[in-house]
């Protein structure tokens, strides 16, 4: 009994490093997506971080402004290999889409009026479930 309770310690602490170090490598690229943002003249709306098994979606909503220049980044662990990223408005009219085989989205978009648009992530692609992905909402710095 004394061996199956620490072998199953061990197995959720080896499950929680593994989830640990995988939203570290996450939170890195969004880092390095920021500094690249920021040297086009971009700054941070929004980070998210979350995991999601092959062929699951996520989706959020956000308010954008109406002549702002937004970029939405998206990027996932080293399990993952195929995510895509949608943004549409509330009639569900989609706007801009990236899907390519490829596990780093990015979206450039000036919406022509301000109000609630919605972001939907796919993950296509994953070795080991859960994948961790996150997304960074960037909105250009008026001149």
């Amino acid at each position: 009994m004394k061996f199956m309770l620490s072998f199953l310690s061990i197995l959720c602490f080896a499950n929680l490093a593994y989830a640990q170090s995988s939203t570290d490598l996450v939170w890195e690229q969004l880092q390095e997506a920021y500094s690249d943002a920021a040297d086009e003249g971009y700054t941070v709306k929004n980070y998210l971080i979350g995991g999601l098994e092959a062929d699951e979606d996520a989706s959020w909503q956000f308010h954008l402004y109406s002549g702002k220049t937004y970029q939405i980044i998206g990027v996932c662990d080293i399990d993952c290999s195929d995510i895509d990223m949608y943004l549409s408005d509330m009639d569900d009219n989609d706007l801009v889409t990236d899907d390519m085989e490829d596990d780093y989205p990015i979206l450039d978009f000036t919406p022509s009026y301000s109000g609630i648009y919605q972001i939907d992530l796919t993950m296509f692609e994953c070795e080991v479930e859960p994948c961790y992905y996150g997304i960074a909402l960037f909105v250009k710095d008026d001149d």
